[in-house]
């Protein structure tokens, strides 16, 4: 029992190391629909370019282009020699091998013939010598040097081959029932261990070191193998080949040791050790646990197929996932790893990633002394699980087997060898090891910030400031203004507020608030701490630099107003000894020599002044930016910097950085998917990585030999196709290419690899490139080529035309002299009555032109102006993020002004809130949408009096008709308003609607409600029916609501140019429901851009979407 808790305790330190390392990097290949699913063997050619064997042959895969390879027998199996660099193939009654033709396609060369009764070829080994083709039925060995030169061994009717190991020289062919039998002088005779694998199949044998081969066996068991004895090689968790079956396995980086079976995914092990590096399969992020095959390429990475496609794993690289463990709920805002326990901060809450354990009680084996009796028939138990899989696959009935030419000399008597004996016990084993993130059931609101503090973590949330140690969760502060925190000291921090800035600290266990900094009383965002002395504060539309004693409170504040039209929150950092100020409006660095802020540029990094740069602030200060080029840090002094900069162009929108003080990297993405850097300071990223030119064609031509390349004259425009296979990364390499004597520069790196060029007539000498997603750029590779000149470019052509052009000149002069002379005397009258004509006609435009420009800028001045009364005049935003959990707003105007507008008031208990659609649009539609605005201003100016929105839309009406004097006698203009008017009682959770033409839409649980209007406008022009109808919705968590005008659904565009359609806004809205908010509304603004094409706005577009 004490050998059975250490092995226990060993098998849990080893998983909770994987759980710290988290997942590798894995590339997806399963969005590509002609890629066939079912592809069981995978190979990489001396290009490395990867190949795929399936039911239509083989499937290529250079890193950008997909191709199919036809061959005229279904592939089984592939290996690639690397002395020759030929790919031999295993099919069903049928080998060979494929070659490279000049035109890059490949050609299937059969070795066997067809009349050869070889039998499904499932596996290939080489020797330095030999390639051996293997199946149940044969083994045909053949001469590398001449294929025609092979011996051929059948297996007896009954006794199949069961598997094959190529040792230090020697063969060995295992058969069904007899064991692993050694071929010498080509014949096959017994070892003496042989009989341990007589009932079972041998599924592949790697090299494990000089003397030794690991073997697998179709009773999900690895040994080590020498030739003449089998070593038992344990491993940390063999019940889970048990339970999973083992179908292959493939060495990675002659250290790791990756084992794919059949249900179960692919477990990767230490080489050594045999130690659980990583699991891979669906719960840790591969798409299936089907495994169908399993390789490596020239860089390490493990190539998986399964039933959902092909995978990529990559331990190259010092990147892992954290996200594709269970249990994590929301939209992650922040990560923390603190005393090896990782926490992640949503929208919804805070978690951790914990460890559940499953036990089992199992029975097991142990060996006693071996008996000298006669050893008794053994029943049979290989489960042969890849060699059925073939047979299943093919679909073939057993056919007879051919009979059998082993030559048995000197057979071992099975009476005289007698197997170890064992007996049973049952032992207690931890049976599986699962980690799921759990939530922290006090902290249920949307995190902002997370922070070591002490023995424990702070966590600021939408709901205070908490403080957690281990299973104790303290409220330190309820406040709701809390923006960030900032670490003074080990014991001291700071709590950035809307009302300024205070102190909390922890002694001895307990925490206490400090005194608040005096002087700074306006939003604090966040707090850099040059050092104890000199403090750099992000505030609204300025910044504070703070110069004194944090102990005593005493400082002197300088402010550094950064004025804008609208208002701007500022976050601070430092890197380099430079002090920055971010926003979404720019970036601002800080010059003491004038004391002042200015707009930062950097054109080695990429990054211009006035421009919208993204950008990520961690937590020590070392703050990235978005550029054209990728993620640039402005710490240049960070150790590992380029590393870390190629690393995040394999993050498509990071959202969140946070660095360990201990050295790794987390970082999330707009996927909500969490990574780790680690190891980057000191871990080298070397690849192999090279590319070469696949063709150079013209419209005409087309060459695969890239020497003597000659184009005729119009075939001006040459082609040229790369391939650089790298597979990090779909479609991410980008290339250059630089002309001789033409280009002095390379040309942009671009993401196509048809590379077309247009040249003139010439002998040309050009240069490519290709740059992979890591930033590492390939060797150049070059080719010459020459345009022959055309005929009109020839010597002889320049006499003829010359001679054509001096007799033409002289007999053009005389006859032009002539005319000329009579025409110039017509002119000259004409001229001179035409001149004056002109000059009247002049002045007459002139004034015309003078008076059309003045009565233009007075127009266009005047709308400008109303627009920014209109824009003055509408709610602001601020009041739906403070009121509800999430929202957007989607408005785009069709003019300058807009007919459309939202409106929003309220108080503490109740909120009132609009979308209106008013009659017309741009000038006209603005007045209606500011008469509206005021009377909804005026209507509920009472903030005590609580009316229902019927109420307020009957209000509305009369209010509306009484402004625009409209009766049923007098007018029967369209004059007014549609709208979709609701009020959200806060306390009751209870929205109240009522709707003039505009409908209101409710989602729960993605489930759509829709809150018809009723059929008359807030006017005059359509006869009254009666008050308008009042609904009430109970608003449940997480419920979502769309009010909006008929812009979007009235836009004509698309295929067929037609309206966007009600319908079709539904079927969208229902699509996005579950997405963030903010999300939601570029993803809407997308579909409407893209709806509308080339087509004009038709109308002014407003919706809103709220979620609770």
């Amino acid at each position: 029992m004490k050998g059975t808790l250490s092995f226990i305790l060993f098998f849990s330190f080893v998983t909770i190391s994987m759980a710290q390392k988290g997942i590798p990097y894995i590339s997806y290949y399963d969005d590509n629909v002609d890629i066939e699913v079912e592809n069981w063997a995978i190979c990489q050619d001396k290009d490395n370019v990867m190949l795929f064997a399936n039911r239509q042959g083989l499937l290529s895969y250079d890193g950008s282009q997909w191709d199919i390879v036809h061959l005229p027998y279904m592939p089984v199996s592939l290996y690639r020699c690397p002395a020759n660099n030929r790919i031999y193939v295993g099919a069903d009654n049928n080998y060979g091998y494929i070659k490279k033709n000049r035109d890059g396609s490949y050609n299937y060369v059969s070795v066997s013939g067809d009349t050869v009764n070889a039998g499904l070829i499932t596996d290939i080994l080489l020797t330095d010598s030999t390639v051996i083709y293997f199946s149940e039925k044969c083994i045909s060995l053949h001469n590398l040097d001449d294929l025609s030169d092979y011996k051929r061994w059948y297996s007896k009717q009954g006794s199949p081959f069961t598997g094959m190991i190529a040792h230090r020289g020697k063969l060995f062919f295992n058969v069904k029932d007899k064991g692993l039998y050694r071929i010498e002088s080509d014949t096959l005779f017994p070892i003496v261990t042989g009989y341990m694998t007589a009932n079972r199949e041998i599924l592949f044998s790697l090299p494990f070191s000089k003397d030794k081969k690991l073997i697998g066996t179709s009773d999900n068991k690895l040994q080590l193998f020498d030739r003449i004895k089998y070593y038992e090689y344990d491993i940390s968790n063999p019940e889970y080949l048990e339970e999973n079956i083992l179908s292959d396995a493939v060495l990675i980086a002659d250290s790791l040791i990756a084992l794919s079976t059949l249900y179960g995914g692919v477990m990767v092990l230490d080489k050594e050790t045999g130690d659980e590096v990583t699991l891979l399969n669906y719960q840790n992020g591969l798409p299936d646990d089907e495994i169908y095959a399993i390789n490596s390429d020239n860089n390490n990475g493990l190539w998986i197929t399964h039933g959902y496609g092909i995978s990529r794993v990559d331990f190259n690289l010092p990147i892992s996932s954290f996200s594709n463990y269970t249990g994590l709920q929301g939209v992650i805002t922040s990560v923390l790893y603190h005393n090896n326990k990782l926490y992640a901060g949503t929208n919804e809450g805070l978690f951790f990633l914990d460890e559940v354990r499953e036990y089992d009680s199992k029975e097991i084996l142990y060996r006693t002394p071996p008996s000298t009796k006669e050893q008794e028939d053994k029943k049979e138990v290989s489960k042969r699980p890849v060699r059925d899989f073939f047979n299943r696959l093919f679909r073939k009935k057993q056919e007879p087997e051919t009979k059998g030419t082993i030559e048995e000399e000197k057979p071992l008597s099975q009476s005289v060898l007698a197997e170890p004996q064992y007996d049973r016990k049952t032992v207690s084993v931890l049976k599986s090891i699962n980690y799921v993130y759990r939530k922290i059931d006090e902290i249920d609101t949307k995190v902002k910030q997370l922070m070591s503090a002490g023995n424990g973590i702070l966590a600021l949330s939408s709901s205070g400031l908490h403080y957690i140690e281990e299973s104790t969760v303290i409220i330190l502060s309820s406040s709701r203004t809390i923006n960030s925190v900032s670490k003074l000291d080990e014991n001291d921090f700071l709590l950035c507020t809307n009302n300024g800035l205070s102190v909390l600290s922890l002694s001895e266990g307990s925490w206490k608030a400090n005194y608040p900094v005096q002087g700074i009383n306006e939003p604090v965002y966040n707090v850099v701490l040059v050092d104890h002395s000199t403090w750099w504060i992000g505030s609204l539309n300025k910044v504070f630099r703070l110069e004194g004693s944090w102990e005593t409170m005493d400082f002197e504040i300088h402010d550094y107003p950064l004025p804008d039209k609208y208002p701007v929150s500022y976050n601070m950092a430092e890197s380099n000894d430079n002090i920055f100020a971010f926003a979404e409006t720019g970036i601002f660095i800080y010059s003491a020599l004038s004391d002042s802020f200015r707009l930062y540029e950097n054109h080695e990094l990429g990054i211009k002044p006035g421009r919208k740069h993204k950008y990520l602030l961690s937590n020590l200060n070392y703050p990235l930016v978005r550029t054209d080029e990728g993620w640039k840090s402005l710490n240049v002094q960070i150790e590992g910097l380029a590393k870390i900069e190629s690393i995040l162009r394999l993050i498509d929108e990071p959202v969140y950085i946070s660095i360990d003080e201990s050295g790794p990297i987390w970082i999330t993405d707009n996927d909500n998917n969490i990574y780790r850097i680690s190891d980057y300071r000191n871990r080298d990223i070397d690849t192999e990585f090279r590319m070469f030119i696949s063709d150079v064609r013209s419209s005409e031509k087309s060459f695969y030999e890239l020497d003597n390349m000659v184009f005729d004259p119009d075939e001006k425009a040459i082609s040229v196709n790369i391939s650089a296979p790298y597979y990090l990364k779909k479609t991410s390499n980008k290339y250059q290419y630089l002309i001789e004597g033409i280009m002095n520069n390379w040309s942009e790196w671009n993401n196509n690899p048809r590379i077309n060029i247009f040249l003139e007539s010439g002998y040309y000498t050009v240069h490519f490139r290709a740059m992979n997603i890591l930033g590492e750029i390939s060797e150049e590779k070059t080719i010459s080529f020459s345009i022959k000149p055309p005929f009109s470019k020839s010597a002889f052509f320049y006499v003829i035309i010359g001679l054509i052009v001096v007799v033409l000149f002289f007999l053009i002069l005389f006859f032009r002299e002539k005319k000329l002379k009579h025409d110039k005397r017509i002119l000259e009258e004409k001229v001179r009555q035409r001149t004056i004509e002109i000059e009247q006609k002049k002045e007459q435009i002139e004034n015309q032109r003078d008076e059309i420009m003045h009565q233009k800028e007075e127009i266009t001045s005047s709308i400008a102006y109303a627009s920014r009364i209109q824009t003055a005049m509408l709610s602001s935003r601020q009041l739906f993020k403070n009121n509800f959990r999430d929202y957007f707003i989607l408005f785009k105007p069709r003019d300058i002004v807009s007919g459309d507008f939202y409106w929003i008031e309220g108080n503490k208990d109740r909120i009132y809130f609009t979308a209106a659609d008013c009659t017309g649009h741009g000038v006209p539609g603005a007045f209606m949408s500011m008469l509206g605005i005021s009377l909804l201003n005026e209507i509920t100016s009472d903030g005590e009096k609580d009316l229902k929105p019927f109420e307020i839309l009957e209000l509305l009406r009369s209010k509306v008709i009484t402004s625009l004097s409209h009766t049923k006698s007098h007018s029967k203009a369209a004059d007014g308003m549609d709208l979709a008017f609701c009020k959200y009682d806060k306390k009751k959770k209870v929205l109240e609607y009522a709707g003039a033409f505009n409908s209101l839409y409710h989602f729960r649980k993605g489930n759509l409600t829709v809150y018809k209007a009723d059929r008359m406008p807030v006017g005059s022009y359509i006869p009254r029916v009666g008050n308008f109808t009042n609904n009430e919705i109970n608003i449940e968590p997480d419920d979502i609501i769309y009010i909006f005008s008929d812009g979007y659904t009235d836009q004509f565009g698309g295929p067929e140019d037609k309206k966007f359609s009600t319908r079709q806004f539904k079927s969208t809205l229902s699509d996005l429901v579950d997405l963030p908010m903010r999300k939601q509304n570029n993803i809407l603004e997308e579909v409407f851009k893209k709806w509308k094409g080339k087509n004009s706005q038709l109308d002014d577009v407003l919706l809103i979407g709220i979620k609770f």
